[in-house]
């Protein structure tokens, strides 16, 4: 789910290349990119989405042009 989804803003198009940024980092890691430590329900996953970063060392086993790509995808103020 993409910040402007969990934060209930007007969004466009750009949550759909948020959406495939998710899905590439979970097919290239095996893992979400963001998730709830705390497990507190949504608020708590929505909370990390909106101010967290994903781990993004852990692309470092994939191309550059991936681990770019990904950092494309996931970038939160998209302006």
């Amino acid at each position: 789910m993409a910040p402007e989804l969990c934060k209930e803003d007007d969004y466009d198009y750009k949550v759909d290349v948020w959406a495939v940024g998710v899905i590439s980092y979970i097919l290239l890691t095996g893992r979400p990119p963001f998730y709830d430590r705390s497990q507190t329900g949504k608020d708590g996953i929505y909370d990390c989405i909106i101010n967290d970063e994903p781990d993004y060392d852990i692309l470092s086993n994939c191309s550059s042009d991936a681990s770019e790509f990904i950092k494309s995808c996931l970038k939160k103020n998209y302006r």
